[in-house]
């Protein structure tokens, strides 16, 4: 793992045998590590530190030391991991995958996804991320999916019918608002019944406002929440 100015370092924990190579393991540890934004992941296959005459400290301490003072974007990292690393006379397979994790919440977060009920877990994984990254409370990060995700939902349900078509799902934070915009291409069916309307109440229960514009082009629901309250807990209700 290479960490920005705190340099490069082996993850210790969880070590076994490689998948395969005994037949009945006893067992293996799971360990969780927090990779943060803008840090690298470093996974190599033995190839790439084994070398004739040298023990494989002697190659572990090299690559960690390369990785340390590589250039910061990601393919030149790579190249230069591997021009020094991998001699021509290499006789084993050598593999190096690099993974590097961005902030979300550096820019706006667009989204365009199918309009299908699949999307739906992934696409909470990605606002909840966003949220966190923003540090907005648990409570108004609840209260956003929630009322995202009964918009989401709604598209789902009734824009498109038996047609494929696509949600768009933009956030951005503005002076401490964050904005919602839940947008589709297709038109609506009537909601009838003792549920037509509970969904728009339900977003407007947990948004500080809540506007629906439809027309022949598709549907816009623009939602808003500031993410502190009042000195009270109240919120405010921007119309």
């Amino acid at each position: 793992v290479v960490e920005g100015k705190e340099g490069a370092s082996y993850l210790e924990g969880g070590l076994g045998p490689p998948l395969g190579a005994v037949g009945f393991p006893d067992r293996y540890l799971d360990v969780t590590y927090h990779l943060a934004a803008g840090s690298t992941l470093f996974l190599f296959t033995d190839g790439l530190v084994e070398r004739r005459g040298a023990t494989i400290r002697d190659g572990l301490d090299r690559l960690k030391a390369l990785a340390a003072a590589s250039d910061e974007d990601l393919e030149a990292m790579c190249d230069h991991v591997l021009l020094s690393m991998v001699e021509s006379d290499v006789s084993d397979d050598v593999a190096l995958l690099a993974l590097r994790p961005v902030r979300l919440a550096s820019e706006p977060l667009l989204l365009r996804l199918p309009a299908e009920p699949y999307v739906l877990a992934s696409l909470r994984q990605t606002l909840r991320r966003w949220l966190r990254e923003i540090e907005a409370s648990p409570q108004v990060a609840n209260d956003i999916l929630i009322a995202c995700g009964e918009a989401c939902a709604n598209v789902i349900q009734h824009a498109y019918g038996a047609k494929e078509g696509l949600l768009e799902v933009d956030l951005v934070l503005l002076d401490g608002t964050v904005e919602v915009t839940v947008r589709d291409h297709g038109t609506w069916r009537p909601i009838s019944g003792r549920d037509g309307g509970h969904g728009e109440r339900l977003m407007q229960g947990l948004m500080d406002s809540v506007n629906v514009n439809s027309g022949s082009g598709g549907t816009i629901v623009q939602m808003k929440r500031r993410l502190q309250t009042g000195p009270h807990g109240e919120r405010a209700r921007a119309r």
